[in-house]
């Protein structure tokens, strides 16, 4: 039996208890029901066409990735900013304003957040039970990563729930053509960095356990880059008893499966203890939180032929317009629309779409926690030639108390100055504030939320290299 006097271990019983709900079959219908599929599986097809022209011109230097693959790319992206709602704060019942918690407990398998404020005691219960969670559709990294890791078994996916010893959790998805486990981290929209924890956020990373609905494995490994000094720092038990105790949970949870099945399991296990083993360097992007969209802005034959390139965006609507500029500049033809910020987007780097439902207000903010956020566009004319006659750019942005933001235009060249080139970055840089809310003293894009405004609006005139 687990040895129940220990926390980790006694932390390890509840979170292989929770993913036991994933096999609920009546639950798995409803939850594919609950997913866009086909739009998603269009939204992957048009990345994979981008993709494909890339590798043509030569531009894009890794494996063609698989459907399934990008696929899993939209709906975490959905998930993030259509499907789940972040749960900020909890409101007193007194003065309706919104603080931290500043107590802890347990009522059964539920952890209660506790505000004591105005003499009054509000409570906000973390609910681990999918089917409350596919109707409130809100909380936090918990609730994101348990509905998340469900809606993936949900189209098929073989994916796992996993806790650090930090705060924070997580899933991992299994990619059959990558024979690997991705990092998801849906709280964050961000895929396949797993250093990001240690090297972005500074987390110290001792032990990381992912938990299946027929396996559990500790694949702290995989999100440190310093494996000696991890080891050192893992002092919650001995790794005797936690080897014990993971293989006797592994056991439970595989009391009722095939033959084939566990041969299956073990082989999978055992390539992915080798892969644990292999220590690596973080990535640019995982140092800092980062994950990449791969969207290169071209022209299109219309914007070639016209000499001019426009694009904006509504935050209230999450909703992209690329369009062509009349003659008599008082009417505009919109060529393409697109849904979500990141569509658009080159990359980003804990970037999030806020939603003020009490002030019906909407803007994007930095993720809670973190000190800076960036977020960039990329432009590639290049193979038009034209390049940058004039521009104007409307960028609007809001700060309170020491809340920064830094626009800028960098050239291929490095250079501040876009005239004249045809490959260019447009970069915001969120920083500053104070307080358990600094991240929100940084905004871009703030408006209402019934608003039909644009507060992003890049024009760009063109003319012959």
């Amino acid at each position: 039996m687990e040895d129940t006097t220990i926390p980790l271990l006694q932390t390890l019983e509840r979170f292989s208890s929770i993913v036991k709900q994933y096999g609920d079959a009546k639950l798995l219908k409803y939850g594919r029901s609950s997913i866009p599929y086909n739009t998603l599986q269009r939204r992957a097809l048009e990345k994979l066409r981008i993709i494909q022209k890339s590798i043509k011109s030569k531009t894009y230097r890794s494996t063609e990735p698989c459907m399934k693959d990008l696929i899993l790319v939209e709906l975490t992206s959905w998930f993030n900013n259509t499907f789940f709602e972040w749960a900020d704060g909890i409101s007193c019942k007194v003065c309706q304003m919104k603080s931290p918690a500043n107590a802890t407990g347990y009522k059964g398998d539920n952890r209660v957040e506790i505000l004591n404020c105005c003499g009054q005691q509000t409570t906000f219960y973390r609910y681990n039970k999918i089917a409350y969670l596919l109707q409130t559709r809100r909380g936090r990294c918990g609730e994101y990563a348990n509905c998340f890791t469900f809606l993936c078994k949900c189209l098929g996916y073989d994916a796992r729930y996993v806790f650090a010893s930090f705060d924070h959790v997580w899933t991992e998805v299994y990619s059959d053509a990558q024979k690997r486990w991705i990092h998801i981290d849906p709280s964050e929209n961000v895929l396949d960095v797993p250093l990001m924890y240690q090297s972005g956020w500074k987390r110290k990373i001792d032990y990381v356990i992912a938990f299946s609905l027929d396996d559990i494995q500790d694949v702290t490994w995989r999100y440190t880059s310093d494996h000696k000094n991890t080891l050192a720092c893992r002092r919650s038990c001995s790794e005797a008893k936690l080897l014990e105790t993971i293989m006797q949970l592994r056991k439970k949870r595989q009391s009722n499966l095939s033959d084939t099945r566990k041969k299956y399991l073990n082989k999978r296990n055992l390539m992915e203890t080798v892969q644990l083993m292999m220590e690596r360097k973080p990535t640019e992007d995982e140092k800092r939180g980062q994950v990449e969209n791969l969207y290169i802005f071209t022209l299109s034959e219309k914007e070639i032929t016209e000499k001019q390139f426009n694009i904006r965006y509504c935050c209230a609507t999450d909703m992209y317009e690329r369009y062509i500029k009349q003659a008599n500049g008082s009417l505009s033809i919109v060529t393409e629309s697109k849904k979500f910020w990141q569509t658009y987007r080159f990359s980003s780097t804990n970037i999030f779409r806020k939603v003020e439902r009490d002030w019906r207000m909407v803007y994007l903010a930095r993720s809670e926690g973190t000190a800076e956020a960036e977020i960039v566009w990329k432009f590639d004319f290049s193979n038009s030639g034209l390049v940058v006659r004039n521009y104007f750019l409307k960028f609007d942005m809001t700060t309170f108390k020491n809340g920064n933001v830094n626009v800028k235009l960098i050239a291929d060249n490095n250079s501040e100055n876009i005239r004249g080139s045809n490959k260019f970055k447009l970069i915001a840089t969120l920083s500053g504030g104070e307080g358990s809310i600094a991240w929100q003293h940084a905004q871009l894009f703030r408006q209402n939320s019934n608003s039909n405004e644009f507060p992003f609006d890049f024009n760009i005139q063109l003319s012959s290299n």
